[in-house]
């Protein structure tokens, strides 16, 4: 049905069009011209309506998401006007100063335009905009390695990007709360450099401050003391030197203070004691002294404290008790503490870290063995003793155990083995004695076992040991072990990346055993001082991972064969002090493009190392070239040329271990104990 009102439904036909007179063609050009005044009539007032809507929508937008609008015109006068008292007259008369600068943005170059406010909520917006811009500038913003949207138009609370960390999003840059009023600032490892600015005070509803991993230098401003809302602080990882501000006690909301990784010095200041609210308490790696504050012990919320890697001293404190019932963590790690442990520390049942390495402590273990909650244990670098068997008596779940480095007796008890959690056990350089256990239930997760330097005998029990299937680091070495080396059991612990069985003379005499063939993904194999005979086997050269071979101090005889040529990772090669003959195979070891440490000395190798030391590639990486020069041999790029067989009585203990600092990776070897012999450094191999 045809709508008499529509225009549109008073066209003519197909038909019509085609079939009319030249009557009906004027009658036509009529009605088509009255036709188009009413659809231009109709048209007109939709266009004005639509734009009229399109400014609305656009005016209540900018109202929204812009800096207050103003009618007058802002300039830099205007703005230090405004600012007042709030920073330095001088810094303000300084046209280089961070605030000069922030001030002439602001009128000049923002492009947000802002004019003079004329609210007070106009003047709170433009102020704030000043002080973030200063703390901008002032802490190097044209290095920043993002800029976060900072000085863009919009306003202060969309300087911020929505970032992946981890399998989280979240927003760094600055952040604003419903009011529009700045909340936090997150900008961690974002190249920030520079003095905070005594503008940072003047964002008087600040919570959160996280800048770690910058590199802020100087000391907080004291007038930070006024931010009474802070929640959390986060400035590790930078420059800050001086005092850890007492005045810190006055944010009594802080739950959060983080300020490890710097240069921190002089005492712990007594006030912290004051922060009840106070649940992470991170000053480790400063260079803090002094005793620690007894006034600590109030700091009942505490779920983590790291107090590691400075200069305290004193005895271990009695008020780490029952009263701290929530701390979760304790690194006492690096410091210069002493003294034997208060009975108190076993009433801390909250506990499932707990690091008290490298210090003086003395005395019995019997209070750690309360703590029945332990994950993590690192006891290590101290003068503890007592049996170990008392020290893992309620050990039931811990995964990590570090008590190398002590005066710990006795033997190594079955129920050692018995949670079902141990990943790392690290026993090492103690005073332990009798066998292995030979009874170890299969299924144990274990990662990393060192037992080196101690004085464990009897027959490596590789059947039990086969169990850990997992195991990637077995140390052995320096102890009484008799028996055979190895057996074939060991050719089920194929995730062996480490092997250390060296200097253990007490082994049964023989080869070099063919099982160790199965283990292809050893990175280091020492069997120094192990009573090998016989030749280098060919298969030698199917551990293509090797970085390390030691077979040092033992009977071997024949060739050094081709296959080490196909170790192309090799960096340490050590075949010195055995019965090996014949041309030194210089043409292989030239293909070894990192190899640092070649040790040939105490032997019988003839030939020449020219070819080797022409090698541009060798004649960089090589540091330690030890041989006997003289007896038809020459070498010049020795780097000790021996005439006689004590010229190189190092020890070389090539197994110098993996600490936990590193995660129980190697970062570097160090063939010695001695702290000023030379380190060096590793490849890193992708993929390897």
């Amino acid at each position: 049905m045809l709508d008499e009102t529509n225009p549109h439904d008073q066209l003519p036909t197909v038909e019509e069009v085609t079939g009319r007179s030249s009557r009906d063609e004027r009658n036509y050009a009529s009605r088509r011209k009255s036709w188009c005044k009413g659809i231009r009539l109709v048209l007109c007032v939709s266009l004005f309506a639509l734009v009229g809507i399109a400014i609305a929508v656009i005016v209540a937008l900018n109202l929204n998401s812009q800096p207050p609008q103003s009618m007058g015109v802002l300039e830099v006068k205007d703005v230090m006007a405004l600012i007042d008292n709030t920073s330095a007259s001088l810094a303000l008369e300084d046209k280089n100063s961070p605030q000069y600068q922030a001030a002439e943005w602001v009128a000049n170059l923002d492009e947000a335009s802002l004019g003079l406010p004329r609210s007070e909520k106009d003047k709170f917006a433009l102020l704030q905009r000043y002080y973030v811009a200063v703390f901008a500038i002032a802490l190097d913003f044209s290095r920043w390695r993002y800029d976060f949207s900072f000085f863009s138009p919009g306003s202060v609370c969309s300087w911020n990007w929505r970032v992946r960390i981890g399998e989280s999003r979240t927003y760094l840059g600055v952040l604003c709360n419903q009011r529009g009023e700045v909340d936090a600032i997150l900008l961690p490892e974002n190249r920030l450099a520079g003095e905070f600015p005594d503008e940072i005070s003047n964002l008087s509803n600040l919570r959160l401050l996280w800048l770690s991993g910058n590199r802020i230098n100087g000391t907080l401003p004291t007038n930070m003391q006024s931010l009474t809302n802070m929640t959390g602080i986060n400035v590790g990882g930078n420059k800050l030197s001086g005092s850890i501000p007492a005045w810190l006690s006055k944010l009594t909301k802080l739950e959060h203070l983080h300020m490890q990784g710097n240069k921190l010095e002089n005492s712990i200041p007594s006030e912290l004691g004051d922060l009840s609210t106070l649940t992470y308490l991170d000053l480790k790696q400063n260079d803090l002294s002094g005793k620690l504050p007894v006034e600590l012990g109030s700091l009942s919320n505490l779920v983590r404290l790291d107090l590691g890697y400075n200069d305290l001293s004193g005895d271990f404190p009695s008020w780490f008790d029952n009263s701290m019932t929530k701390l979760g963590m304790l690194r006492l790690s690096n410091n210069k503490l002493k003294g034997s442990l208060p009975d108190t520390l076993g009433s801390m049942t909250s506990l499932r870290a707990l690091f008290l390495d490298d210090n003086q402590f003395t005395g019995d273990v019997g209070p750690i063995n309360q703590l029945t909650t332990l994950r993590s244990l690192f006891i290590e670098d101290n003068f503890f003793e007592g049996d170990i068997e008392s020290l893992m008596e309620n050990a039931k779940d811990l995964q990590i155990l570090d008590a190398s480095d002590n005066l710990l007796h006795g033997s190594i008890p079955e129920n050692l083995f018995s949670g079902k959690e141990l990943l790392v056990l690290d026993l090492h350089a103690n005073f332990l004695d009798g066998s292995l256990p030979r009874s170890i239930p299969a299924g144990l997760p274990l990662e990393f076992l060192s037992l080196h330097e101690n004085d464990l005998e009897g027959e490596i029990p590789w059947e039990a040991m086969s169990n850990w299937t997992s195991l990637q680091h077995l140390d052995l070495s320096s102890n009484a072990f008799t028996g055979p080396m190895v057996t074939s059991n060991i050719t089920q612990m194929n995730q062996l990346i480490y092997l250390f069985l060296a200097n253990n003379t007490g082994f049964d005499e023989g080869s070099i055993p063919d099982e160790l063939n199965a283990l292809t993904n050893l990175k280091e194999l020492s069997l120094k001082s192990t009573r090998r005979t016989g030749v280098i086997p060919s298969w030698i050269g199917d551990l293509r991972r090797l970085l390390l071979l030691d077979i040092d101090s033992n009977n071997l005889t024949g060739s050094i064969p081709e296959q080490i040529g196909k170790l192309f990772f090799l960096q340490f090669l050590l075949l010195n002090r055995n019965n090996l003959d014949g041309d030194l195979p210089a043409d292989i070891l030239s293909r070894l493009p990192f190899l640092t440490m070649l040790l040939l000395d105490q032997n019988n190798i003839t030939g020449s190392a020219s070819e080797l030391c022409a090698g541009d590639k060798i004649a960089t990486n090589l540091q330690e070239f030890v041989a006997d020069c003289g007896n038809g041999f020459t070498c010049p790029c020795c780097t000790l040329c021996c005439e006689d067989d004590n010229c190189n009585d190092g020890d070389f203990l090539s197994p110098y271990e993996p600490i936990w600092e590193d995660a129980y990776i190697r970062n570097y070897w160090n063939f010695t104990d001695d702290e000023s012999s030379k380190v060096f450094q590793p490849f890193f191999f992708y993929g390897l």
